[in-house]
């Protein structure tokens, strides 16, 4: 009915407000150092404010007053399981050995989760060395913008067609959309670890009670799924470089200066291939998210 004619109507202005943005004379890119300097900044500044968090005296009496409140809870029903019916030694040092093992993890949590991050990075690291010769985070993102913005058209007019303006609008479009997401992919896990950790110390002494331990599982899935994230998407921008080196035949993975990747959009089936990598790009870096 109407709503659907609205629908077309408002795509068709859509797809042609593209268009006109596409057929003027694109402005220069720019430079991706400033995204680059901004991420350092990003990750200077959570590596200063997690010690701080860890380390500060109010938030960590919140955490203690947990655990001590757990540990009397434990210990005054394991006197009266001892008055009552009697205990074991076994389970006497089972609850013991329980509440030592909780604080001990409060105390090095900083260092228990900053070293499963550092096997996480390892691992990535490890994947993007073999595969690229470096581990510089930013690498790929950067790899990927340098393709989208040597890619050129061959001369064009509004008058040769919809064809013409769709090929153009997609590859426009679905260029953009992996560079964000390629930038996002590396942002997101250190953002989901920062959390975590962040907030993580405060839950560990739930782990002493079955019926609250839910909630430090539900903090420890939250944990490794970005650590497995981490992995899984680096895995997946590191494909994504190979396809584009492959597919314009560069002889590195450094896109030389003034580069201009030609396409001649009267034949729209030339930028299919190149169209049909980005979106398995774009589609396997969303599934990923679904370890975070």
């Amino acid at each position: 009915g109407n709503w659907f004619m609205f629908k077309i109507t408002l795509f068709f202005c859509l797809l042609f407000g593209f268009a006109g943005q596409a057929l003027a004379v694109p402005a220069d890119p720019g430079n991706f150092s400033s995204v680059t300097q901004t991420f350092g900044v990003i990750i200077t500044e959570i590596e200063r404010l997690i010690p701080r968090i860890l380390n500060d005296p109010e938030l960590s009496d919140v955490g203690l007053m947990f655990w001590q409140t757990f540990a009397v809870i434990l210990l005054v029903n394991l006197v009266i399981k001892f008055k009552f019916r009697g205990i074991t030694l076994e389970e006497a040092f089972g609850v013991i050995m329980l509440i030592g093992l909780v604080r001990a993890g409060m105390m090095y949590f900083g260092d228990i989760t900053s070293a499963f991050w550092g096997w996480s990075e390892g691992v990535a690291q490890g994947i993007q060395r073999i595969a690229l010769g470096n581990t510089d985070l930013m690498f790929i993102p950067r790899f990927t913008y340098d393709i989208y913005k040597s890619l050129s058209f061959s001369d064009y007019s509004i008058l040769d067609g919809l064809n013409v303006v769709i090929a153009l609008v997609m590859m426009n479009i679905v260029g953009v959309v992996l560079g964000i997401l390629s930038i996002l992919a590396v942002a997101w896990g250190l953002w989901g670890y920062a959390i975590a950790k962040m907030v993580g110390w405060m839950f560990v002494p739930f782990i002493m009670f079955e019926r609250l331990a839910w909630i430090f599982d539900g903090w420890l899935r939250f944990f490794f799924g970005f650590l497995i994230y981490g992995i899984m998407a680096r895995a997946n921008l590191v494909l994504i470089a190979i396809a584009l080196r492959a597919y314009f035949g560069l002889g590195s993975y450094n896109v030389p200066a003034n580069s201009a990747f030609l396409f001649d959009l009267n034949h729209p089936a030339e930028a299919f291939g190149l169209l049909a990598f980005l979106t398995i790009g774009i589609f396997a870096l969303i599934s990923t998210g679904q370890f975070a």
